[in-house]
């Protein structure tokens, strides 16, 4: 077969099953990168996503990007609905009533995408990939444009959290874990790749869908030329403040020891997201912080703010990728992280960072010897800048264009 060194020009279709126009997040900032790389390439690309009305990215894109949206606001309510997903037994009426809105979502989908005729779709997640294949069944079409199925998290998070299941529930229930493995071949049958954003998390998906074509490709990370120097004495957390960025951990940590360091402050960067905000604002006051821990908001320009700090400390559970973290690594702070969390285990290994239990004192300890030690700021920072030059856009679009190719000649 005669390969193709220069793509023609195709009709490419990103389809994301959630609502993004003004959203701020890895996806979106992912969308907003890739398909103005594919526009400068001379493909057309069209983002269709789940929103109420029409609107823009958050981030700056190519202007000739073409925007469509459908809403599940107008989808009939099936009056036989509870019965359709009624189950005794908890966990399969959250994964019924789960599988019948992603259906019937794809019932409105097909109406939508009737008249499109993509050369490639670029699904956003397991479970777009799941609404578009249901969608182009209603339609009866006798072949599928090649879909590249997107894991924007942990294979946990995007298998388990978006069907509303825990993973024991399939291994404890016959009916749940059928659903499962239908659900997990139709995805694996109907992606020409499945894309994963870090190495370890190819070994957990091939349990669930052994035969995939499973790509790692990581997100694009700023190459910055400013570097911190490191002087501020600031330390800085960049992500949205919910439960599991856990900024509490990083409060309490720093509640141990800012009285031996009174001249260092903590800036808490990201969207506010409810009780939890309300949750560190009580805290704060009830260590005593109100002058030491800042909730500074969002930030237009985060790299402004980096590299008026000297310390960033990113306590989350778990992360599909870490961006917030790898911006910091770019502007050369030395980071802290926790050694259970996914993605950011990774990023930090091998002496990059600090990676430490995920407990208070902890925290407070990796803090502590950052903020007594300026040449192991330095290291850990310069360690850091390397590590991402991995991630720089040319590096991260010439495995996106060699996947492209592979699509096109087989």
């Amino acid at each position: 077969m005669r390969l193709i060194l220069y793509l023609e020009e195709m009709n490419i279709l990103f389809f994301i099953p959630w609502p993004i126009y003004g959203a701020v997040g890895g996806a979106e900032n992912v969308a907003s990168l890739l398909a103005s790389h594919l526009i400068e390439q001379g493909h057309k690309v069209k983002i269709l996503s789940n929103d109420k009305i029409g609107g823009q990215l958050a981030y700056p894109c190519s202007d000739k990007i073409i925007f469509d949206h459908f809403s599940s606001d107008n989808i009939k309510q099936d009056i036989f609905r509870s019965l359709k997903t009624f189950s005794p037994i908890k966990a399969r009426r959250h994964l019924y009533k789960k599988l019948y809105i992603l259906d019937n979502l794809s019932n409105h989908l097909a109406d939508k995408i009737k008249y499109e005729q993509p050369d490639l779709i670029l699904s956003f997640s397991a479970i777009g990939t799941y609404i578009l294949k249901r969608a182009y069944e209603h339609l009866k079409k006798s072949s599928t444009p090649p879909i590249i199925t997107m894991f924007h998290s942990t294979v946990e998070c995007v298998l388990f959290k978006e069907l509303h299941i825990c993973k024991n529930s399939i291994y404890r229930d016959k009916i749940i874990r059928e659903k499962f493995t239908a659900f997990c071949q139709l995805i694996e049958q109907s992606s020409a790749f499945i894309q994963v954003l870090m190495p370890s998390f190819i070994k957990p998906l091939k349990q669930y869908m052994p035969n995939a074509n499973i790509v790692c490709i990581p997100n694009i990370v700023p190459q910055y030329i400013e570097q911190s120097n490191l002087l501020t004495p600031t330390i800085i957390n960049d992500a949205r403040l919910t439960p599991l960025k856990r900024q509490h951990l990083l409060i309490q940590a720093f509640s141990l020891i800012h009285q031996k360091y009174p001249e260092w402050r903590v800036e808490l960067w990201g969207q506010d997201c409810g009780d939890y905000t309300n949750t560190l604002k009580l805290m704060i006051k009830n260590l005593g912080l109100t002058k030491k821990v800042i909730l500074c908001g969002t930030a237009k320009e985060i790299k402004d703010r980096l590299l008026k700090a000297s310390i960033f400390c990113f306590p989350s559970q778990y992360e599909g990728f870490g961006l917030a973290l790898t911006e910091a690594m770019a502007v050369g702070l030395p980071a802290i992280g926790c050694e259970n969390c996914p993605a950011v285990n990774e990023l930090l290994a091998d002496d990059v960072g600090i990676l430490c239990e995920d407990s208070v004192e902890a925290i407070a300890k990796s803090i502590k010897k950052l903020i007594d030690n300026f040449e192991l700021r330095v290291a850990l920072g310069n360690k850091g800048r390397m590590k991402v030059k991995y991630f720089s856009k040319e590096e991260i679009f010439k495995t996106w264009d060699d996947i492209f190719r592979k699509i096109v000649n087989k």
